[in-house]
């Protein structure tokens, strides 16, 4: 190693030139995530959320993402609604991700079998467990269902039932009144949930990780997992829209 030439430092960070980072790429990528392929939304928040300090990898995983959507051209959301339909609400959180441990929550609001809206975007404070993302994820969610319920209300849509879907058993105990005690903040989100509960606002039922289709913006899945749950919230189509029974 003597004729090799020296380094003044023994490691580097591999960070691309600022100049040469397609800066207008992410924000394209993140246009098509919150419009039409929630699919791709927890990727290009990974990518967003290193914007300040881009790599090389970082580069390479935005390519692979058209790569991505080159071969899925064909998916789109499909809007097709009733008169009638229940309102769904799928919850989920990935405990203590990335640097900050803050959890991700990931959500998405179903009227009947179309997917209304979804969001994927890191809680406020550090959970100490899974269950207590899990809850403070339903807790915040749940306001956004009231929202949503009024502006449905007041465009002609008459929803019949309201469930909130949560693959966490531990969370599920805490909303029927059977958990341990919480700290102040999660107490407090715990309250307005179970109060919710209590005034049979809305129902909350278990669902199993496998069809938590909320999990995909929490988390990268597996291949098979991304399929299924791309499925549901994605139609083989471009975005329609139909308002009775007879046209969908």
């Amino acid at each position: 190693m003597l004729p090799s030439k020296p380094e003044q430092q023994p490691l580097v960070q591999p960070t691309m030139d600022a100049h040469n980072y397609p800066w207008a790429l992410i924000g394209s990528l993140s246009f098509v995530a919150h419009r039409t392929r929630p699919d791709i939304l927890s990727a290009v928040r990974a990518l967003a959320m290193r914007m300040h300090i881009p790599t090389r990898a970082d580069w390479v995983a935005a390519r692979r993402i058209l790569r991505y959507l080159k071969g899925t051209l064909d998916l789109g959301l499909e809007f097709c609604l009733s008169r009638k339909q229940n309102l769904a609400l799928y919850t989920d959180a990935s405990w203590g991700t990335g640097a900050t441990r803050r959890s991700t929550t990931g959500f998405a609001i179903f009227v009947g079998n179309c997917l209304l809206t979804y969001a994927s975007r890191s809680q406020r404070t550090v959970a100490t467990s899974a269950a207590v993302a899990k809850l403070v994820a339903v807790a915040d969610r749940l306001r956004n269902l009231r929202w949503m319920n009024q502006l449905l209300t007041e465009v002609g849509l008459q929803t019949t039932s309201t469930t909130v879907y949560n693959d966490n058993q531990s969370c599920l105990k805490w909303i029927n009144g059977s958990g341990n005690a919480l700290q102040k903040h999660v107490d407090i989100a715990y309250r307005y949930v179970q109060e919710q509960e209590d005034m049979r606002n809305y129902t909350f039922a278990y669902v199993p990780t496998e069809e938590q289709v909320a999990d995909i913006f929490t988390k990268a899945i597996s291949s098979p997992a991304l399929i299924r749950h791309r499925g549901i919230l994605e139609s083989n189509t471009y975005a329609h829209y139909c308002w009775d029974e007879g046209e969908c």
